[in-house]
């Protein structure tokens, strides 16, 4: 079963993660890792990210896929390619952007932990880390109805995989892709 943050809790874990923007500390790691995540990226892709990544004068962060995906480059708002620059600051391309306080890379478990103990204070539960990739995928598609521009944003290589998280929507019919429209285009992409 996939879950995502409801539209209140969407704003608000943004807008608590965006009381922190700035800070480099590890409250501040932790929020712009949060920030990160509401862009779609996997908690693991934020913890294996490096200096050179990020692409601050254009707002943009390179992002290796996991799983077989697609490289992917996700434009960033430019308070939040500033704040990451902050955290980047005067350490060598190779460095991890996402570090802990004793310098090392920051593992994905840590950073799992973290997300728990501030969503439970944000938002009251404790939602998967990967529930806000799917909040940014749903998000995209209400907006744009493109599941190629999901499919793009996500890392997919495949459009079955990005499929998954637009079906996931469950009974909230007007979120589904009209399969009139989408087979088509999926048949004519594989051809």
């Amino acid at each position: 079963m996939f879950r995502y943050l409801s539209d209140p809790e969407f704003e608000l874990v943004r807008g608590k993660a965006t009381d922190f923007e700035g800070r480099i500390d590890s409250a501040g790691r932790s929020a712009a890792g949060v920030i990160l995540g509401l862009h779609g990226l996997r908690c693991s892709e934020i913890c294996g990210l490096v200096i050179g990544d990020l692409d601050a004068d254009r707002g943009a962060l390179g992002v290796h896929s996991l799983k077989h995906g697609s490289p992917r480059v996700v434009d960033l708002h430019p308070r939040v390619a500033a704040w990451l620059a902050r955290l980047a600051a005067g350490r060598e391309n190779s460095a991890s952007l996402f570090r802990t306080m004793r310098g090392k890379r920051l593992h994905p478990n840590q950073f799992g932990r973290a997300w728990r103990r501030l969503s439970l204070r944000w938002i009251g539960r404790s939602p998967r880390f990967h529930d806000l990739r799917h909040t940014a995928a749903q998000r995209l598609w209400v907006a744009t109805k493109d599941l190629w521009r999901v499919r793009d944003f996500l890392g997919h290589k495949s459009l079955t995989s990005t499929l998954i998280y637009v079906a996931s929507l469950g009974d909230n019919r007007r979120y589904m892709p009209d399969l009139a429209d989408v087979g088509p285009r999926l048949f004519s992409e594989v051809g």
